[in-house]
């Protein structure tokens, strides 16, 4: 995709650990807006550029379009970068993949978030609201009074979203979140990976129709506390340490190791490489393999997940990357 310019036009904090960055690009047309779809920003970490993905969304008819930033003390740097960023600024961005296009074509529709989760979502809330669709949405939070854009979301939904806090140590469980739905609904969701899991396996077990659970998640949201470690590629025989503050993948890229890689949201499986070796454990953040290809440990996709260890020895050469036609789902 052509890199593009955005001007950051507006920067407000939404919530104690949420900014939301109005972006206004030099020329839309090499980036339109699409619900469902994301910006690539290029940030600046340790010195390297990188790219960080975030969701497009707009709650309002002003020009240009939103992202929200969720600050992570313990990230890779990216949210730090764009946390320092002040109105005025100017990012380099391109376009990225859109992974939760909408589908118009059902008459009802149910719409799930659970943290920064919410920010695809307030764009398919909007785009299916606009097209007149019957829209209900359950909003998963740790406290209603920090939580972003609930007000927004009143607004334009009315009665027909419902807030559920899990402060007072009340977890919203995934079977009741989809128990009033039907075949013919079509769900979006996006949250944390264990958010995630349960709802996939909760919408199994009712025996819903698998294409009709549309979601993504944020693949840095994993299990285990993150690390740094050593990776072995067995068919250099380089080893790379990967810091606390920078991804599996990014670690091979500088070292000069060529790996496949695509959404770098562990959705695509492009980055899949083979585990040889493990002296740890690996803290799966994709939700690319099946729960039994988790279990066996012969594959981490990189650009996500992590060893929560010492080492790991890999192959990147003569794997299957990707998983062609299966769409983002897992069975």
């Amino acid at each position: 995709m052509d890199r593009a310019t955005a001007l950051v036009a507006s920067v407000e904090e939404v919530a104690a650990d949420v900014k939301a960055f109005r972006l206004v690009l030099e020329d839309e047309k090499n980036i339109p807006f699409e619900p469902g779809g994301h910006l690539d920003v290029e940030v600046l970490v340790g010195g390297q550029v990188q790219t960080r993905s975030y969701s497009m969304f707009r709650l309002d008819d002003e020009p240009g379009f939103a992202i929200a930033v969720k600050h992570a003390p313990h990230g890779h740097g990216g949210s730090a970068y764009m946390w320092s960023q002040k109105a005025g600024a100017r990012l380099g961005v391109r376009r990225a993949r859109n992974s939760l296009p909408m589908d118009y074509s059902a008459n009802r529709y149910l719409l799930i978030a659970a943290g920064i989760g919410v920010t695809p979502i307030i764009a398919a809330a909007r785009a299916l609201h606009e097209a007149g669709k019957s829209v209900g949405m359950h909003y998963c939070v740790r406290r209603t009074s920090g939580a972003p854009f609930i007000a927004e979301l009143e607004r334009l939904l009315g009665g027909a979203i419902i807030v559920h806090a899990s402060a007072g140590g009340q977890r919203t469980q995934a079977d009741r979140l989809i128990e009033q739905v039907d075949s013919n609904t079509i769900c979006y969701v996006c949250g944390p990976i264990g958010f995630m899991d349960e709802l996939i396996h909760a919408w199994h077990r009712r025996g819903l129709p698998k294409h009709h659970l549309r979601f993504e998640t944020f693949g840095s949201s994993g299990r285990l506390p993150t690390g740094k470690f050593e990776v072995v590629v067995r068919e250099t025989g380089a080893r790379v340490l990967v810091p606390e503050e920078m991804s599996m993948l990014d670690a091979l890229i500088v070292a000069k190791q060529e790996v496949m890689y695509g959404c770098r949201r562990g959705e695509c499986g492009l980055c899949k490489v083979e585990v040889d070796e493990l002296d740890g454990e690996i803290d799966h953040r994709d939700v690319f393999l099946s729960d039994q290809e988790r279990a066996l440990n012969r594959a981490i996709c990189c650009c996500v997940s992590r060893v929560r260890g010492h080492s790991i020895v890999i192959r990147a050469d003569g794997i299957s990357h990707g998983r062609p036609k299966h769409g983002l789902g897992r069975s």
